[in-house]
């Protein structure tokens, strides 16, 4: 059996109403049966032959008839009733000898029993046709096309005809006729829609606490389930656990009636059971959230067809799709079998750009494999997991408090408002920027605390702290962290700025050759760059108590850097500087090179003073383009318009903002396609950070429909949701519960 919303609010409680109390609290409305047209209704006569000794107004002949309204009203005046003395048939029950009897005409006005059958039907739903009913609309039987026979069970089925919905609407339609046909129509018909109205707005009023808790939850991420999250809902504190859902409804329930509005309450006691695309009215780019997809193959073939197939199905036009972000993995990026390969074996136009976030992070951390750098990482790491314990804490905050008094009294003195130390992050380069910074302006407090753990008794920790001591006071690992604080200030900026909205690729790659041009030049007068470097290296390290100096040396050392020099400047300049600068340009040369050519002529697009090839864009975007020769004149012209009118796009946004799509109709659609293009896919994998909370250990078993609903409730924090629009959506499904909204 199959539980009502009732189940979960009160107790069930058995409502039995008589024929003369049948407008209680329902939702009635006229309209939930089905009526003959008014330009249909027939005259129909009973022809049916009857037996001989039975009534021509016999109920039984009734039945799947057409009747007009006023012959419906003529028919249950005239239906034939038995006499006092009519001598009913008695049917055997075993032992017992039962038949129909009397007074139930008196307890039910609305039965009427056949001589035919020697069965009762019920009036309204003969007339009325009532032949499907109750829950999920089933086929109806006894008392509306079959007589009811059964006298064992008969007060039973009677009871629980009376209370079904279809029989009051039945009663209440041919209320309706009544007063159509006595001129009271509209007294009658009001009094329905006044009863209808007022059980929607209670019932829409018991709900809305309902939807508010379950979206609360979802803008927070927070897991409905408890362990006991079924059954009445009480408004005292359960002794158990019932989840978040529920006590945030009974808070809200509690709230209301503390602040003296117990509309809920009462009405609770009486209650019946991530893709890419440009919108062109606002002029931005828009990254949305679509949906969380299970996938139980994880190779590139079914991978490709379960995106395509997803796109399908949400509708998308997938013939529109100009381009695919991934990050590098070999499933994704693979030549061959990769998703990125077979999706554009397809769509063609659909070019495939690396993740630039990623491939930042990639180049920044192959450069970092330079052995002094490495190690310096490594270092830094084995300093934060070493202090981050509550007792060596303790002594890491009053050093660092009594250094900032001291730095206070400087003029170029320390300004950082940290308080602790951060750790590397093993992923994001951006994140490994501050934690770097951090531990080189605190080296000094850091040096200060292991000089103290040194002396503590604790014989594992002072251990320690010697072993990293010594490791923070050599000569290469001081070089090493000025180097790299020095140069990651220069990929800083660009590792956030990638991971905003509303930038293209153009622009992307305009930044990154940048900061290619910017270390070329470092690198040209790296001499100079590094001298100005060691100075303030040296003056740090004297104020540690810590000497620089070449390490030792030897001739036919092959695993580590042997450079004869004479100072510690220049081995240190030769050793880690160029070669670390040199990685870094080398690795975002290769690793931002791909489709060089195609940007090339995306360039053009915006800034009027690139002379570029358009052969190889033009080509690759035939489809949506027209000829060569068209495009570059219309190119021309739009630089032309540039000119004249003194505009400078600082982006491809802003040049389709200023584009006439009616005139420059080819140029509008290649710039359309450039503000699509993706840079970064970071905004996409943000979404698997409120998969962890939203999909945790107890909502495992979510299913795939109601967790890409919590995803989106969570995610699109901007989209408004209110009770009322969650209240119609319920409204026009067809449910099993007795609940109108």
């Amino acid at each position: 059996m199959k539980r009502s919303i009732n189940d979960y609010f009160v107790s069930k409680v058995r409502c039995v109403s008589n024929s003369s109390n049948v407008t209680n609290n329902r939702d009635v409305s006229v309209s939930n049966l089905t009526q003959v047209p008014d330009k249909d209704e027939q005259n129909v006569i009973l022809s049916t032959p009857v037996p001989k000794n039975y009534s021509i107004f016999d109920i039984k002949l009734y039945i799947d008839k057409l009747l007009t309204k006023t012959e419906k009203t003529e028919a249950l005046n005239t239906i034939w009733t038995p006499g006092k003395n009519y001598d009913f048939p008695i049917t055997l029950y075993g032992s017992k000898n039962l038949k129909f009897q009397m007074s139930w005409f008196d307890k039910w006005s609305w039965i009427a029993y056949s001589g035919l059958d020697d069965g009762i039907y019920c009036k309204y739903c003969v007339l009325f046709c009532v032949k499907q009913g109750g829950k999920g609309d089933q086929s109806l039987g006894q008392l509306c096309t079959q007589p009811l026979k059964n006298w064992k069970h008969a007060i039973e089925k009677l009871k629980s005809h009376e209370a079904n919905n279809y029989h009051i609407n039945c009663v209440l339609n041919f209320q309706h006729l009544s007063a159509v046909i006595s001129g009271e129509e509209s007294s009658v018909y009001d009094q329905i829609n006044k009863v209808a109205k007022k059980q929607k707005d209670d019932n829409r009023k018991i709900i809305s606490p309902v939807i508010r808790s379950v979206i609360l939850c979802g803008r927070q991420g927070i897991a409905l389930r408890g362990h006991q999250d079924c059954g009445p809902l009480k408004l005292t504190e359960p002794s158990e656990n019932d989840g978040n859902f529920r006590a945030l409804l009974r808070f809200y329930l509690n709230a209301t009636q503390v602040s003296g509005d117990n509309t809920h309450v009462l009405l609770r006691e009486n209650c019946k059971k991530n893709a890419q695309y440009y919108d062109s009215d606002d002029g931005k780019m828009h990254e949305d959230f679509l949906k969380f997809v299970p996938i139980y193959e994880v190779n590139g073939r079914n991978l490709a067809n379960t995106i395509v197939e997803e796109l399908k199905n949400m509708n998308i036009e997938v013939n529109n799709l100009r381009g695919q972000g991934y990050d590098g993995a070999a499933v994704m990026s693979g030549k061959m079998n990769g998703v990125a390969a077979l999706v554009k074996k397809e769509y063609p136009t659909a070019l495939y750009i690396h993740c630039s976030s990623h491939n930042l992070n990639l180049s920044i951390s192959y450069s970092c494999n330079i052995p002094e750098i490495r190690n310096t990482m490594g270092t830094i790491e084995s300093g934060y997991l070493f202090l981050n314990t509550p007792k060596r804490q303790i002594v890491f905050s009053e050093k660092l408090n009594l250094f900032k008094e001291e730095e206070k009294l400087k003029d170029n003195g320390c300004q950082s408002k940290k308080l602790k130390l951060k750790r590397l992050c093993p992923t994001r380069w951006v994140e490994r920027h501050n934690s770097v910074e951090i531990f080189y302006d605190f080296l000094p407090v850091i040096l200060s605390s292991l000089e103290e753990m040194i002396t503590w008794s604790d014989k594992d920790t002072a251990t320690k702290a010697n072993q990293l001591l010594l490791a923070l006071q050599a000569s290469e690992f001081h070089i090493s962290l000025a180097i790299i604080n020095k140069m990651f200030k220069y990929t800083k900026p660009l590792s956030i700025y990638l991971q905003k909205q509303n930038i293209d690729l153009c622009e992307a790659i305009n930044h990154i050759n940048i900061i290619i041009k910017e270390l070329m030049t470092i690198r040209e007068n790296a001499e100079t760059v590094f001298s100005d470097l060691f100075k303030i290296i040296v003056t740090q390290s004297k104020e540690m108590d810590i000497e620089i100096k070449i390490p030792r040396l030897a001739k036919r050392q092959k695993h580590r850097c042997n450079i004869m020099m004479n100072t510690p400047e220049e081995y240190y300049r030769v050793s880690i500087f160029i070669p670390f600068i040199e990685s870094i340009i080398e690795q975002l040369n290769d690793r931002f090179n791909n489709h060089r050519e195609i940007i090339s002529g995306f360039q053009a697009l915006i800034d009027y003073n690139i002379k570029t090839d358009l052969h190889q864009l033009v080509h690759f975007y035939q489809n949506d383009t027209e000829c060569y020769d068209k495009v570059v004149i219309e190119i021309n012209l739009w630089h032309r318009f540039l000119r004249e009118n003194n505009i400078k796009p600082t982006s491809a946004l802003d040049a389709l903002s200023k584009c006439n799509p009616d005139f420059y109709k080819n140029v509008y659609t290649l710039l359309h396609i450039l503000v699509v293009l993706p840079v970064t896919s970071c905004e996409a994998e943000r979404t698997f950070s409120s998969l962890k909370r939203i999909k945790n250990y107890l909502r495992n078993t979510t299913s795939e429909n109601r967790l890409n609903g919590l995803a989106n409730l969570n995610i699109h924090r901007e989209v408004p949701v209110t009770v009322e629009e969650v209240i119609n959506i319920l409204s026009e499904e067809n449910r099993r519960l007795d609940f109108t909204l």
